[in-house]
């Protein structure tokens, strides 16, 4: 991806995070968008308490299969 559009991409999932904490489809999207942040909107995601069932390593493997 084009470095503005990865900066552009993560501002906007920000955005979204805040006006929506609760919905787990954000987290995921913001994983599959954004995948080097992954840790930084998993640890967002604890602090709202959602919750994303999938182990960390399972989830490494399917982003890179993409």
């Amino acid at each position: 991806m084009l470095y503005g559009f990865t900066e552009k991409m993560e501002s906007i999932i920000y955005s979204a995070l805040q006006s929506c904490p609760y919905a787990k489809c954000l987290y995921e999207d913001a994983i599959r968008y954004v995948p080097d942040k992954t840790e930084k909107f998993l640890t967002i995601a604890e602090d709202k308490e959602v919750r994303i069932h999938t182990p960390l390593e399972e989830l490494d493997i399917l982003l890179h299969q993409e």
